[in-house]
């Protein structure tokens, strides 16, 4: 198993993509490392992959190794009175 990664390197070893952490140390709310078990730029694809370990770590957290981009949707709705 590899060693623990401190979620800064995580950010930098994998840009842009969601990395699977195996056993991370967590303090107020925020995690500061864990062993990376899987990572992937598909969110599934890692989703998919947890339940196949999951048994295997105490804990296990999914983090996305950048900045999640805001969409804006606008929804246009039509309104139909009832005749």
């Amino acid at each position: 198993m590899e060693n623990t990664l401190q979620l800064n390197v995580i950010e930098s070893l994998y840009p842009d993509e969601w990395v699977l952490l195996g056993n991370p140390e967590i303090e107020d709310a925020q995690i500061l490392n864990g062993f990376v078990v899987h990572h992937n730029k598909d969110k599934k694809n890692v989703i998919e992959f947890a339940k196949t370990v999951i048994d295997e770590f105490e804990t296990v957290k999914i983090v996305f190794a950048g900045e999640i981009p805001k969409i804006s949707r606008l929804g246009i709705f039509k309104v139909v009175e009832n005749q």
